[in-house]
């Protein structure tokens, strides 16, 4: 299961069409809290998060999910049109373990994806 967190339809729409490509299944959520609130008890393989949301700081949402011991380890991508350095490393520092510049390649990110799942 892959977890996207984008509050822009078209991103999240996108990520799900290049998801459902590698024929695997995905959840979107439009905000940070909703995420949260599902991933609290349910689980993921992959997340593809914003880190421009409505509600919360993708930094800060980052930390709140390796605080839930089941997905300490699942890999975290941040999907951001954010490209200064700062704002790269920061996420690094957060807990993300990968960042995708907006706008990407759908081939690209359909690479880091499968890398990821080993698929």
């Amino acid at each position: 299961m892959i977890v996207i967190i984008d509050d822009d339809y078209d991103n999240s729409y996108l990520l799900g069409k290049i998801v459902d490509l590698l024929k695997q299944e995905c959840l979107r959520f439009e905000n940070g809290t909703l995420a949260l609130n599902y991933l609290i008890s349910g689980n993921a393989d992959l997340i593809l998060c914003d880190l421009n949301l409505p509600d919360v700081d993708g930094f800060d949402l980052v930390r709140k999910f390796r605080e839930i011991p089941h997905l300490y380890d699942i890999p975290i991508v941040a999907i951001s049109a954010f490209d200064e350095k700062e704002k790269i490393s920061k996420a690094f520092e957060s807990g993300f373990t990968d960042y995708v510049i907006k706008p990407f390649l759908p081939k690209d990110l359909m690479t880091k994806i499968k890398g990821f799942l080993n698929v």
